[in-house]
């Protein structure tokens, strides 16, 4: 009797051992988990890197469509330029907002490019075309930013087609700039779906570097040495302050936009209240007129 209750008192010990053991790795193993997740999620969130990645699934869509379709290489030079356009003209808005803007873009273009085509055999006529078509779509930048910008991205798609003359036909070129715009966008499209708000995180996130930079420069004022580069130094801090300035009322602007047509979206709210953090702080910091000299 005593030699069977010594032997499961031995079991009883062998069995706890390996839980205890399992347990051990099992935490060892989760916090490896754990580890992992949070390094694969900030490379996954990261801006530059997500940005990179678009960028060569773009530039490898438009270099594997010639060989692909067996055409020749010269057409992948207008795929490519409508890439680059439509990359300089992406702007950041809810997904109907976006498609509005999409679509205006692309007409925009549209008419750049199949302008300067028809006009360019007639140089007084392309000279008078061209002149109007700059001149409109110059004052398309009094309406707002995103208008500004679709104005440079179509005068840029005119450049674009005056460079293209090793096309005959008139109609490819537009077209495969077109094409090469449209692949963009609809990459944008797809990481807009996956990630709607992480183009506002990193506008916030810019709002709060420049303002780290104001900050500092602001702080430079205070150092004992000043007197030596006290005008280098507000020249400084007046250009960091313009930075942003101009940062924080991109902001703004992308924030309007996003909250124009439902006010009830949390985390675009979560950003208005971060953003009205920054105006604060700014506005605390620029609001003092000390003469540092003296006060030295």
């Amino acid at each position: 009797m005593a030699r069977k209750s010594f032997f499961s008192l031995l079991n009883l010990i062998g069995y706890y051992g390996c839980f205890y053991t399992i347990n051990q790795y099992a935490d060892k193993l989760g916090v490896i988990v754990l580890t992992m997740f949070s390094s694969f999620r900030h490379v996954f969130y990261n801006s530059n890197i997500l940005y990179y990645i678009r960028i060569l699934i773009a530039l490898s869509g438009t270099t594997l469509l010639p060989w692909i379709l067996g055409e020749q290489l010269k057409i992948t030079i207008p795929l490519t330029l409508g890439i680059v356009a439509a990359a300089l003209t992406d702007l950041d808005d809810r997904v109907i907002g976006k498609l509005r803007n999409i679509a205006i873009t692309l007409l925009s273009f549209l008419i750049s490019s199949v302008t300067v085509g028809l006009l360019f055999p007639y140089p007084w006529l392309f000279f008078i075309g061209l002149a109007l078509s700059t001149f409109s779509f110059t004052l398309l930048g009094v309406l707002g930013l995103p208008y500004g910008t679709i104005a440079f991205g179509a005068l840029l798609v005119a450049i674009y087609t005056m460079l293209g003359t090793i096309f005959t036909i008139g109609y490819q070129q537009p077209i495969l700039l077109l094409m090469g715009a449209i692949w963009y966008y609809l990459l944008t499209l797809i990481s807009h779906i996956f990630l709607p708000i992480q183009p506002l995180h990193n506008k916030l996130a810019e709002c709060y570097q420049q303002l780290s930079i104001y900050l500092a420069n602001k702080a430079n004022l205070f150092k004992p040495e000043i007197e030596e580069n006290y005008q280098q130094s507000i020249f400084d801090l007046a250009m960091a302050n313009s930075k942003l300035v101009n940062t924080m009322n991109q902001m703004k602007v992308t924030l309007l936009s996003r909250l124009k047509k439902n006010k009830n979206q949390s985390r675009t709210n979560n950003s208005l209240h971060y953003y009205f953090i920054v105006q604060d702080i700014h506005e605390r910091a620029s609001s003092t007129h000390i003469k540092y000299q003296n006060l030295n």
